[in-house]
């Protein structure tokens, strides 16, 4: 699952006396996302990326994706297919994820139910090798037993581009919900389990990528690598922006020559913790945790007798 959980806000506060100084700095998460309404939405390009052709190329397809129903596309091209499945009585509540590999005549697919949650943010990676024909799926960083591809060649076809949340000339079976960070491969990018990158980077090996950080509203969705395969949005698929309001420290109040109130920006039904530290070389420990939002502004004491230097920061709980 997608770990950018903590929304926050952190203050550097030096006390000498009753003088306060202070610093603001924020890391404050809150990311644009392409949303598909699961109603035809899906966003595509106006060729295939890769594999490209009949022959057999390595690749590494992958996104990040929050899924709200399955049996649903999250990406293909002419030679593969990423799917979320449902099936009744398989592992994992029935949820999983399909890899599928097409021939010329036929397809080769690795079905695994395992990892994935629903309205939550999961990454997936397929990964071929064309030299041993390893066809393998990593899930969250967990990467699966390796399937073979017996077939001798890919599926190409003129009529169909790369598309994400869906296939390019059909409106059936699109993505409900939210898809970012994708990244198509010439290469095996994994082989070993591993903790996926919030945020995908280009290089030589990237044939395409996308980070889905346009404005609100936007249809087209430009390529981060050096290719140009530009997206365009179908039906209702657009950017928007996920995540939680982020908290801003607004003030800090000595009111008494012992005790600090911490006032910050808070917005109705979030739930916030507080942090300190003395030295943040040693990290920061709990303040106080669970607290109810009072828009527009909480207000939380905390005592600073015989600190010459405090750190505070605010986070929400999503």
């Amino acid at each position: 699952m997608k770990t950018t959980k903590v929304t926050q806000r952190i203050t550097l506060v030096w006390i000498t006396g009753v003088t306060v100084i202070s610093l603001c700095c924020g890391n404050a998460w809150g990311r644009n996302v392409l949303a598909l309404d699961g109603s035809s939405d899906r966003a595509v390009a106006s060729d295939t990326v890769h594999p490209a052709g009949s022959s057999l190329q390595t690749f590494t397809a992958e996104a990040w994706f929050y899924a709200q129903d399955n049996l649903t596309f999250i990406l293909t091209d002419d030679a593969y297919d990423i799917i979320l499945l449902y099936q009744s009585g398989a592992s994992n509540n029935g949820v999983g994820i399909s890899f599928r590999l097409w021939s010329s005549s036929s397809s080769v697919s690795i079905n695994e139910f395992r990892d994935v949650t629903m309205n939550a943010w999961n990454h997936v990676a397929v990964m071929f090798d064309a030299t041993t024909k390893d066809m393998t799926l990593a899930i969250n960083g967990n990467i699966g037993s390796a399937g073979t591809y017996s077939r001798s060649d890919f599926y190409t076809d003129g009529d169909q581009d790369f598309a994400v949340g869906g296939v390019s000339m059909s409106s059936s079976s699109t993505f409900n919900g939210y898809i970012d960070e994708v990244r198509v491969s010439n290469v095996v990018r994994y082989t070993v389990d591993f903790t996926p990158a919030l945020t995908l980077s280009s290089d030589a090996q990237t044939m395409c990528l996308y980070h889905f950080d346009e404005p609100v509203g936007s249809t087209s969705f430009s390529d981060s690598s050096s290719n140009g395969y530009t997206l365009t949005g179908v039906a209702n698929a657009q950017i928007v922006s996920f995540g939680v309001t982020p908290p801003e420290i607004l003030a800090l109040n000595l009111s008494t020559g012992e005790t600090m109130q911490i006032s910050w920006s808070s917005v109705e039904d979030q739930v916030y913790n507080v942090y300190y530290s003395t030295n943040l070389s040693d990290g920061f420990s709990i303040l106080q945790s669970g607290i109810t939002a009072t828009p527009p502004m909480n207000t939380l004491p905390d005592t600073v007798q015989g600190t010459s230097m405090k750190f505070w920061k605010v986070s929400v709980e999503e």
